[in-house]
């Protein structure tokens, strides 16, 4: 079923919208911490069952654009990254009214669309998407991909929801310029991070928030060979997915980087962030050369999933 809703004008405009990203709130969402936190009373949880929520693929993943045409990253191709250390490219002179990002929005285990999936757009200025963006989100019961038009040239986030799933933040580390086929997003439930979570040994606080991280290169394309460092050393515990499986150190104790290079799987991260404002540095695994950084805004209870990009847009 395909509904078509409004969403309030920012500038006196209005733009039809399809199954709007609404302020509604879909099962599970984490506005209540009561329910995440009995859940994370569960015995055995662990640091990694928490670190994919709402972002975890488990399968190489891959970005196309509609500008350049761009293909699916395998694990034999060599990631691009001759344009690290280069000025940052100066925004296109013609920035269409409209863009599109179209991605998959599905469930971590089953690979298929969910219910009740919403997405807001959001100003990077605007912390807590108290005034979400006018927007056109196309929804479509049980199709995989969701569509997401909006004014080009903002830096935006996406708010992302789905029935009895854990809450996501994507951030894509730049503004868009124009159309995007984004790398897939595989929601967790509750009950789906319970076989993650028994890999490590970390006691999760639902008052922190998570980071799943994944690299781009100069290509645009989602690639390994990646180490994440954040500020915080004095509860953050760093994560990487390593042909599909958590690892951790062990014992897991904070540290402000992580130590094993992402493969094409491609996640690595954060748990048990503080809130509030933070910098996600990449380096290149080889050289230790940074090849990017995204500033995002923690939330507690959140999953925040982080596109760190070579190229400084979209």
């Amino acid at each position: 079923m395909l509904s078509v809703r409004r969403q309030p004008a920012v500038d006196g405009n209005r733009i039809p919208t399809l199954h709007r990203s609404a302020p509604r709130k879909a099962r599970g969402s984490l506005s209540s911490l009561g329910r995440l936190s009995a859940f994370l009373a569960l015995p055995s949880l662990s640091v990694l069952g928490f670190s994919t929520l709402g972002c975890s693929s488990m399968a190489p993943e891959s970005d196309s654009y509609q500008t350049v045409v761009l293909r699916g990253v395998q694990p034999s191709t060599e990631p691009d990254w001759d344009c690290v250390g280069d000025l940052d490219e100066p925004p296109p002179e013609n920035i269409p009214a409209q863009i599109t990002y179209t991605f998959p929005f599905v469930d971590w285990i089953s690979d298929d669309a969910m219910e009740n999936r919403t997405v807001q757009v959001c100003n990077r200025l605007d912390a807590t998407c108290a005034r979400p963006l006018d927007a056109m989100v196309n929804v479509v019961d049980g199709q995989r991909e969701v569509s997401v038009t909006f004014r080009g040239g903002q830096n935006v986030y996406f708010l992302l929801q789905a029935m009895d799933a854990i809450p996501a933040v994507l951030y894509f580390d730049g503004p868009m310029y124009s159309n995007q086929v984004g790398g897939r997003i595989q929601m967790q439930t509750l009950e789906s991070i319970t076989g993650l979570a028994q890999q490590a040994q970390v006691q999760l606080d639902p008052m922190l928030g998570a980071l799943a991280v994944r690299p781009h290169d100069c290509a645009g394309r989602i690639v390994s060979g990646a180490l994440y460092s954040v500020g915080d050393t004095t509860t953050s515990i760093p994560y990487t997915f390593v042909n599909g499986l958590p690892r951790a150190p062990t014992p897991p104790v904070p540290a402000s980087s992580t130590v094993i290079p992402s493969d094409n799987t491609p996640w690595a991260g954060f748990v048990n962030v503080p809130p509030g404002g933070l910098t996600v540095v990449g380096r290149l695994a080889e050289t230790d050369r940074e090849f990017g950084t995204a500033d995002i805004q923690v939330r507690p209870g959140f999953v925040h999933v982080v596109e760190v990009r070579a190229l400084n847009h979209l």
